[in-house]
This record gives structure tokens, sequence and C-alpha cells, in this order.
């Protein structure tokens, strides 16, 4: 099977659950909706465990893709997995943003800027790897390549979250000076 769209996320609803065009579009909305939830959990950790809340989160879109593609043609069964991937999804942008402007406080306009070629990057590897294990597996191989960049992704986040501990000054103890 040959899938060649933009929106390979679209393309994967519409054939895994094989929903008409008005019900896709109100999942999409839904998936979306999720997403504002995303934003309010990783608010929560974003300040004080940014690392930390990245991977977690990380390792929790990876589960939830790799779930919601198990459903099969059940969307009953993918409901719940899908959203926890928007909320996922969602959280993991506003952790990395957060992430960027901490470590580039010196420099945020670079730092932001820096960001946005970054996710687009990832956005361009990531639908390149997307597309070529669809176009060589088919769509039902989906969670492949999440599984993939979280092998690659997991010691790298590790490494930074070493280096930023180790960058931070240790605060004095009460009554020391």
């Amino acid at each position: 099977m040959q899938l060649h769209s933009p929106d390979l996320f679209g393309a994967w609803i519409e054939q895994a659950f094989g929903l008409p065009g008005w019900l896709m579009a109100l999942v999409l909305f839904l998936y979306g909706a999720a997403g504002l939830a995303g934003n309010t959990i990783a608010g929560r950790f974003a300040d004080s465990t940014p690392v930390r809340a990245t991977l977690a989160t990380m390792l929790i879109l990876v589960a939830a893709i790799n779930l919601t593609a198990l459903s099969g043609a059940s969307l009953l069964l993918g409901v719940v997995p899908l959203a926890i991937w928007s909320i996922s999804h969602t959280a993991s942008v506003t952790l990395c943003q957060v992430r960027v402007t901490l470590a580039g406080k010196d420099a945020p306009s670079f730092a932001m800027t820096l960001n946005i070629s970054a996710a687009n990057l990832g956005i361009a590897i990531g639908t390149l790897g997307g597309g070529w294990v669809i176009d060589s597996q088919g769509i039902v191989a989906i969670g492949i390549v999440p599984i993939g960049f979280a092998i690659v992704a997991l010691p790298l986040i590790i490494l930074i979250g070493r280096h930023a501990t180790s960058r931070q000054p240790v605060p004095n103890a009460p009554g020391r000076t």
C-alpha cells in the first residue's frame, strides 16, 4: 500500500478506524482538545523537573502510539490511548520549549529560534521515518518509528539531565554562609 500524505496522522486515523469524514474530523478535534490537558500537566512539572518530565512524557507517548496501533479497527479500544497520545504529545512540546528557554536564558530569542528550527527538523525526520516504515511495512507498523526514536533519544535526555544537574549551583544549608 502506498500512502503519500502530508498528514500521516490523519491518514492513519482514517484508515485504522475506517471513519467517515465527519467522524474523523470530530476525532481529530477531540485529539487536539485533549492536548490542552497536556499543556496543563506539563506546566505543573516544567519548572521543577523539565528533564525528568520530558523523559516520562516521551515514554508515555511511545506507549500510547503503540497501544493505539494495537487497538486495531476498534475506536472504542483506541479512545483512551489516543487521548493519552494527544496529552503526552502536547506536553512534550511544552516541556521542550521550557527546557530550551531555561538552557538559553542568556539569549532567549536565539534559544526560541533554535527550538523552532529543531522542532521543524524533528517533524521532517519523523515524517521521513514514518513514511518509509508505512511504505515498506504498512500502516499497521506505525509504532515502530517512535520506538526507534525513543531508543536514540533516551540516552540523550539522560545526558542532558546530568549536564543540567552538574551546572546548577548547590544551595547553602540553612544557617550556613
